[in-house]
């Protein structure tokens, strides 16, 4: 891609968009600043009752990482009411970013009906349109980016009526497994179903037997710890994103195709851990924003289900895998 000619708020937006591979909802959108370049890009969720120091500290410590920043740019992104919404919380990252030597230059606020700056009370608002107009978004776009590209991805079931009954028989018939058994039988074969399946799209027969072994949380959880690292050692610090290793990430992209693919063939009963499991994906490779709609779709298919649950808390919270704030880990094109 030609270097591009950022010149204008809107543009700027519209690099936001494509960075991110989305428009951001309830979001902060912080991008560190070197001399005149853009650096690294960071989305999390505007909390709703999070205490803004501690927030902001895990926000600043991500942002630390970038050891040539020299400011920062916020853009506000929320349907809250008022002219200065979340105020205590982007006075706290003033503060802070302040303070750790890269103070924020620019500050916008976005909402249904426009952008405008966001200390600027008495500015019109631009309309959205000017962002998808810009001249930096016709160059992104021409050069092969697509500022949707990082929406969830899912797939309708299309698979064979006695799926249910199948998957329901065969989940039946495994017992309760610790995640850290790992000599157990059914843990053996389920690591090994799902190492095998990489690559693949499964056969219905398959499709159900793998499915089934994500009903077992036990075997759930360390089929999710596998996709990032298959180290029995670090599987706890996987699961919670506190382990610094390098991902294999072409075994992380196998196992995000999988999933979708078996979305076909599972009923909307079963489909909780698999939307899970691809929201941790999504959050190992730094796309909050997608992980964010992956756990809704699983919490919508199995109201309360934990996992989800916890994961979008730490989402919530500005928390963020080790991996992600090393650029020699993070997921390669990440920002």
């Amino acid at each position: 891609m030609k270097k591009l000619n950022i010149s204008t708020p809107a543009g700027l937006l519209a690099v936001f968009a494509h960075t991110l591979g989305m428009t951001p909802v309830e979001s902060f959108v912080l991008v560190t600043l070197q001399g005149g370049r853009l650096g690294a890009t960071l989305r999390v969720n505007i909390p709703t009752n999070a205490p803004a120091a501690a927030y902001v500290r895990t926000v600043v410590d991500y942002l630390l990482n970038d050891k040539d920043a020299d400011g920062t740019i916020l853009a506000v992104y929320t349907n809250a009411d008022g002219e200065q919404p979340h105020r205590e919380y982007v006075e706290a990252l003033e503060y802070d970013l302040l303070a750790a030597g890269m103070p924020i230059r620019q500050v916008l606020l976005v909402s249904p009906g426009g952008w405008k700056d966001y200390f600027d009370t008495d500015a019109a608002v631009t309309a959205l349109a000017s962002i998808t107009d810009s001249e930096a978004n016709a160059d992104m776009i021409f050069a092969g980016s697509n500022p949707d590209a990082g929406k969830a991805q899912d797939r309708e079931f299309t698979g064979a009526p006695g799926n249910a009954t199948t998957i329901t028989n065969i989940a039946s018939g495994l017992t309760d497994v610790d995640a850290l058994d790992f000599g157990a039988p059914a843990m053996i074969g389920a690591r090994a179903a799902w190492t095998g399946a990489l690559g693949t799209v499964p056969d219905t027969a398959t499709a159900c037997q793998l499915v089934a072994y994500l009903q077992n949380v036990g075997l759930r959880d360390r089929v999710i710890a596998d996709f990032i690292n298959i180290n029995d050692e670090e599987y706890g610090a996987v699961l919670i994103g506190k382990t610094s290793t390098c991902p294999m990430w072409s075994r992380v992209d196998q196992g995000e195709a999988l999933l979708v693919e078996l979305l076909a063939q599972t009923p909307g009963e079963f489909r909780a851990p698999l939307y899970t499991m691809l929201g941790h994906i999504s959050w190992y490779k730094g796309w909050s924003t997608t992980a964010d709609q992956y756990l809704d779709k699983a919490l919508t298919a199995a109201p309360g289900y934990r996992l989800a649950d916890l994961l979008k808390k730490m989402i919530d919270l500005g928390f963020l895998p080790e991996v992600v704030k090393n650029k020699a880990t993070a997921y390669p094109g990440a920002s």
